[in-house]
């Protein structure tokens, strides 16, 4: 760390506790993109089984991509999606998490997958109805479950191994401290 610490404050000109922040900050971001994914990953095999079931609609990525610019690339789409569960979602989490209800990050991110899910059933609905309404709601919460808790797990185990620090420091993600 003191390699990285050093090559920031030469390129910058910055003081030793203004790079020690930058650097910790990075830091936070990279294991946030870590955490994202891994949720990720858990949430591709859940939505997976609800396409399987009839009970979400790929063509939804394809709108994501279209808003982004892109076309209307599935692939794209969902690309999309995954950079932003890799990004904005981990930083929110980490800014919220204190205020999220439960005692472990993991409790926090059944919670914050809740919170998200709310948002993702009208910004991805397409036409379900009957049966397959039903199983778009109960499978897209549980992947989101399985999202959140993936996340505040992956959080709580790498930031228990590591000193990461957000904007100001000695704010710590994890609350054992």
């Amino acid at each position: 760390m003191a390699d990285d610490e050093a090559a920031v404050r030469t390129a910058t000109g910055e003081s030793e506790e203004a790079v020690a922040d930058v650097v910790a900050v990075l830091k936070g971001g990279v294991i946030g993109a870590i955490a994202g994914a891994a949720g990720l990953v858990v949430m591709s095999v859940v939505l997976a089984v609800a396409i399987a079931l009839g009970a979400f609609d790929t063509a939804a990525f394809a709108e994501l991509a279209s808003i982004a610019g892109g076309g209307e690339s599935e692939l794209l789409g969902y690309a999309v999606f995954f950079g932003g569960g890799m990004t904005t979602w981990p930083l929110l989490f980490a800014v919220l998490n204190d205020y999220l209800p439960g005692g472990r990050m993991e409790t926090s991110g059944l919670t914050f997958g809740t919170i998200a899910w709310t948002g993702f059933i009208l910004a991805f609905y397409t036409s379900q109805t009957g049966t397959a309404l039903v199983l778009y709601l109960g499978l897209t919460l549980l992947a989101h479950w399985g999202y959140g808790a993936t996340l505040g797990a992956v959080f709580d185990l790498v930031t228990a191994r590591t000193d990461v620090v957000f904007v100001m420091e000695g704010v710590n993600v994890s609350r054992e401290d």
